[in-house]
């Protein structure tokens, strides 16, 4: 049976400390993706949550 190779868990406020993101886009992050600030995940998942929060329109829609 081959081992799988599982990525460390690290905070999230580590992660984001790394990336160098303001406290406000982490809250944000954190809010759209249903996390605590006090969670662990992996960089894989949290690069993935931070594209996923980066590419999604903010705001409401504009009406004319």
């Amino acid at each position: 049976m081959a081992k799988e190779k599982t990525e460390a868990l690290k905070p999230i406020s580590d992660l984001a400390q790394e990336a160098k993101m303001p406290t406000w886009k982490v809250m944000a992050m954190c809010r759209a993706s249903g996390w605590a600030t006090d969670k662990l995940v992996s960089e894989r998942e949290f690069k993935t949550a931070l594209s996923s929060f980066e590419s999604k329109a903010m705001g409401g829609t504009h009406v004319s």
